[in-house]
């Protein structure tokens, strides 16, 4: 694995050539930077269909936490275009994807 992500250098079995811009399939998460553009209509201020209504936002130490409907700190949060913001359309799928459940 000696030289491998350094320039130009083969990837060890593959005769494929890494570089900068060498693209990763199957990242097990996506920066946040990132989201808007992959995610698109995920990232609206309305949610995207009756069944998506569970708000994904990220704190200031970064961690991704959501909130259900009826939830104490639920009707606060605005969901306009902030990075990391997302809706979500069930539990299982927030926890699948890194959020932990808001604790009230």
């Amino acid at each position: 694995m000696r030289g491998y992500g350094r320039g130009r250098s083969s990837r060890p079995g593959t005769g494929v050539a890494a570089t900068r811009g060498t693209i990763i399939i199957g990242a097990s998460s996506v920066p946040i930077d990132a989201q808007e553009l992959l995610l698109g209509s995920a990232l609206l201020s309305d949610p995207p269909s009756s069944e998506c209504l569970i708000k994904g936002t990220v704190d200031r130490n970064g961690e991704r936490i959501y909130h259900l409907p009826g939830q104490l700190s639920y009707e606060q949060i605005d969901m306009t275009k902030k990075p990391g913001e997302r809706w979500l359309c069930s539990e299982a799928e927030a926890e699948a994807t890194g959020w932990r459940k808001a604790a009230r």
